[in-house]
């Protein structure tokens, strides 16, 4: 349902994370990069936990994806909401 791409120069510094959730491009995940670069593997941890807890979804792989394609079309409405708001009242 998504993956984590860990970039490394030869001798070990972490470059760049990178996240992709259900077919979308990977993008750079900057929380990721510094709890690597911190060396703070809880954190890093927590955060992999969180994400798995995403497609907590029952059902199959289809049901899932289609429960996080819902999501996501409600965090982008929500977000929409938030600007109209905002906007009204800077006017």
């Amino acid at each position: 349902m998504f993956y984590i791409e860990v970039q490394l120069e030869k001798d070990g510094k972490v470059t760049d994370v990178k996240l992709a959730h259900l077919g979308e491009a990977p993008v750079v995940c900057e929380d990721l990069v510094q709890h690597l670069r911190m060396k703070n593997y809880d954190d890093f941890g927590k955060t992999l936990e969180d994400l798995s807890n995403l497609y907590k979804i029952p059902g199959n792989s289809e049901m899932r994806a289609k429960g996080y394609l819902a999501l996501q079309a409600l965090e982008k409405d929500l977000y929409s909401m938030y600007l109209l708001d905002r906007n009204s009242y800077e006017h």
